[in-house]
Parts: C-alpha cells; sequence; structure tokens
C-alpha cells in the first residue's frame, strides 16, 4: 500500500490554493509544500528547519560591529554544535573586557561603575543602596602613594576578617575588588590594609 501525494509541476502548484494540511510535491523541483488553506502554492517544507517556530539562522558574514548581524531573542536559546565569535558583547559592552573609568580626583562609585575598573590616583568613597547584590567594582591605584577607600557609607569587610571596617588604604599601583553583598554590605579584596 502506497501513500500518493497531490503532485504537479511548480508552475502548477502556484495555480492552486491547497487545503490547510494538505501536501503538495513538486515533480520538476523535487520539494515538498503544505498547505495552509489560504497560502497560494502553500509554504515550502524545509527538512533542514521542519517546524517554522524554531528559527535557523545560516549567516557566515563576518562582521566586527556588535549591531551588524545582532540576533536578540526573548526566551531561551537552545544551540547543538559550538558558538563562536570574536567578541561577546552585553548590556555592559564586550564580555571579558573590563571597561576603565578613570578618575583624577577624589571620586564617589556610581552606579554605572559596576563591572568597571576605576582607574584613580585619588581616594574613592563606597556609597550606600547604590549597588545591588552580586555586584562588582574593581579600583586601581594608578599613582606612587597608597590611597584612601572610604566605606563609612556601607558595613564593609576586608576579605577574611570579621570586622566592619570604615577605611581602607589601597597600596601604591594596587587593585581592590569591591563585592557587593547587598546594597549596604560589601567586602573588599586586594592591596588593602
Amino acid at each position: 500500500m502506497s501513500l500518493k501525494l497531490r503532485r504537479g509541476t511548480n508552475t502548477q502548484r502556484l495555480s492552486i490554493t491547497p487545503a490547510e494540511g494538505e501536501l503538495i510535491y513538486t515533480t520538476d523541483t523535487k520539494k515538498l509544500y503544505i498547505g495552509d488553506g489560504t497560502t497560494a502554492g502553500g509554504t515550502a517544507v524545509n527538512f533542514s528547519n521542519p517546524f517554522p517556530d524554531i528559527l535557523e539562522l545560516t549567516n557566515n558574514t563576518a562582521s566586527t560591529s556588535k549591531t551588524t548581524g545582532s540576533l536578540i531573542l526573548a526566551g531561551g536559546l537552545g544551540v547543538a554544535g559550538s558558538i563562536y565569535s570574536t567578541a561577546s558583547y552585553d548590556n555592559k559592552g564586550e564580555v571579558r573586557l573590563l571597561p576603565i573609568n578613570t578618575q583624577t580626583t577624589s571620586y564617589t562609585l556610581v552606579a554605572t561603575d559596576h563591572g568597571k575598573c576605576v582607574d584613580t590616583t585619588a581616594g574613592v568613597t563606597v556609597p550606600a543602596s547604590i549597588f545591588s547584590a552580586g555586584q562588582i567594582i574593581s579600583v586601581f591605584n594608578n599613582s606612587a602613594s597608597a590611597i584612601t577607600l572610604t566605606t563609612s557609607a556601607v558595613t564593609a569587610y576586608k576579605a577574611g576578617t570579621d570586622t566592619a571596617v570604615t577605611s581602607l588604604s589601597l597600596a601604591a599601583r594596587g587593585i581592590a575588588t569591591i563585592l557587593f553583598i547587598s546594597a549596604t554590605v560589601v567586602v573588599i579584596s586586594g592591596n588593602i590594609t
């Protein structure tokens, strides 16, 4: 017993509107189409992507732009195989590139410093209720003498200790990492005393 589909040439297919679910095989192009009851000729069945609600991208064009060829997805992304890129971006900029915020006078951290390194030659103040749990900021003392990290507005702990501090000294050419445990509690590690 065999199953036979409606068949004909591609030109013949284009002259009809197949019923919903009706399959048409074109004898000249060797392609399969499925009808929806409204589209003339039906819609091609793509065997590399037979489910039209699933997006398949095939584009081998290289681009150094973070917007050219961008794909924005709402929901999840499943990948079979590998993803390759010369650079990856998120809403903070290039991933694995630490943006630098250069300051030459006393500076109070601001929300946009999250995920950055503040390169400074003067003291830095860590404010309360600006950052959220899990946010990280690095501070680099780009001077030949120690600078002060003022932490009096937050509960600050030097990593590895159990004593809250209100200020710390960041060594010359030293770096400190500030990890926010909450909006008002931080842990600071690095070249600090």
